[in-house]
């Protein structure tokens, strides 16, 4: 058996500690696979590196990281939440050979895509305002509401605050980060995909970003999808078991 290595990305502003317990389920579920979390320019332990404002460029920088190296003997397998799915994507756009397994999880893209459902004002806004006056607080309880439906655990607002104050981002990179998933599109690029094994996952109940984006995703791709009925746009976190034995049936990995 071929060995896998699966990398995971997080979304808008996010780090890779916000996978919360989704990682370690997920490497034991896919064990002796390996699961490797990744975090995007600008954000996390890429906190140093201020991000771009279009995905293509974001992909670039990703493609220098040297864990591809590192696992270069292995099959590659992508997972990409939101905008880490748009980074996903593009790096299959780039190097189809090498990364023609993707896992995308509430994502978006403007070609055949109505802006007002890409992302919804009533939040984006206040978003906006908070990162400008780092109301980290504030902000951490708005992506708690915005994002998960089924998990209430109230203490992990304050474990995103500490997250932040461990390893801040400017707001440049944040703003930087929303333009390029506000410009992300496929409208050029689905022939560059045709040969890329892929899977849309997606929240009926997303409350950030309408579900309909990733239907139509998976018409324009022809990739199969799950959809989920009760979780928010967190889906990882919001319903940890239901991701994870998707995720597993893709990669192909058999129940003990």
């Amino acid at each position: 058996m071929q060995k896998k290595t699966i990398f995971l990305f997080r979304g808008l502003t996010r780090e890779k500690r916000h996978w919360g317990n989704f990682y370690n389920d997920l490497k034991e579920a896919l064990f002796p696979h390996n699961v490797v979390c990744l975090d995007l320019p600008g954000f996390g332990d890429k906190n140093n590196i201020e991000s771009p404002s279009n995905i293509k460029d974001i992909a670039g920088l990703v493609l220098k990281y040297p864990e591809f190296e590192l696992y270069k003997n292995t099959d590659f397998v992508l997972v990409g939440l939101s905008l880490g799915a748009m980074v996903s994507l593009e790096l299959s756009v780039l190097k189809p050979e090498t990364f023609n397994s993707v896992v995308v999880i509430n994502t978006s893209q403007r070609f055949k895509t109505s802006f007002y459902k890409r992302i919804k004002l009533s939040y984006l806004v206040p978003f906006i305002f908070m990162y400008l006056f780092n109301l980290k607080k504030i902000r951490e309880k708005l992506i708690f509401k915005s994002t998960l439906n089924k998990v209430n655990d109230r203490a992990l607002i304050q474990k995103w605050c500490k997250y932040y104050d461990e390893k801040p981002f400017t707001f440049k990179s944040a703003v930087n980060q929303s333009l390029a998933g506000a410009r992300f599109s496929l409208e050029n690029q689905l022939s560059d995909l045709k040969d890329v094994r892929g899977l849309v996952l997606l929240s009926e109940k997303d409350k950030l970003v309408h579900p309909d984006n990733s239907k139509i995703l998976a018409e324009l791709l022809n990739w199969p999808k799950c959809i989920n009925s009760d979780t928010g746009h967190d889906l990882p976190v919001d319903d940890t078991p239901w991701t994870t034995k998707k995720i597993k049936d893709f990669v192909g990995v058999k129940s003990s």
